[in-house]
């Protein structure tokens, strides 16, 4: 379960509504990339920037939240930095409305509300579940992740939100209209090596987790 909201909203005077339309697209976009095997359900904006966002496998839930902070950290223009806080609840759902997913309830819903509200104002990313000793590595995880996002170019952003679902270096060098060893850098300088590796390591620890559920 996935709780945001956008980072100083408030602030993007004229450039709110075009912040709000973007997020709109994304949530499109996400849908697109989703595998047919994976159930997503998407809110529609509630507090004025505020989203929710249910997806059944925790992996892709995060590559979700990677892929949405890419999409608005590459729309930043001068004086206008776009992003979001995401907050991951890892856990069962009582009850899904559906159609009207703000209503739906269970212990995912609550843990995604809970440790947004609570996030620090410095951070942008945090993964939370039931079990306190799962935390504590979750904790880490999702800070080096944040301190990793938080610093990319809109540029480098851009690279990741293509790459993030598996676009080819090639289709984002024609599509972009650069050239490869540029798309190259760009994913590097971003360390998209360090996502994949973050990735990867969350979806075996997730895994464990079930386990032991």
């Amino acid at each position: 379960m996935l709780t945001g909201d956008l980072v100083k909203s408030s602030t993007f005077g004229a450039k709110r509504v075009d912040a709000l339309r973007t997020l709109h697209e994304l949530f499109d976009a996400v849908k697109k990339n989703m595998p047919k095997d994976i159930d997503m359900y998407i809110s529609d904006i509630f507090r004025g920037d505020s989203f929710q966002i249910v997806v059944s496998d925790a992996e892709y839930a995060f590559l979700t939240a990677i892929f949405l902070r890419a999409q608005l950290i590459r729309k930043s223009t001068e004086g206008i930095a776009f992003d979001a806080r995401i907050s991951i609840g890892i856990g069962d759902v009582e009850y899904l409305h559906r159609g009207k997913i703000t209503e739906s309830d269970g212990e995912a819903f609550q843990l995604s509300g809970r440790f947004l509200d609570e996030m620090p104002t410095f951070r942008r990313f945090v993964i939370t579940t039931s079990s306190e000793e799962q935390n504590k590595i979750l904790d880490v995880f999702s800070a080096f992740v944040d301190a990793l996002t938080s610093r990319w170019t809109p540029e480098q952003a851009e690279a990741m939100s293509h790459w993030i679902f598996g676009e080819t270096q090639t289709s984002m060098a024609k599509k972009l209209g650069v050239t490869q060893s540029a798309i190259q850098q760009r994913l590097q300088l971003a360390g998209h090596f360090a996502i994949d590796a973050c990735r990867k390591y969350f979806a075996s620890i997730m895994q464990k987790y079930k386990a032991q559920g």
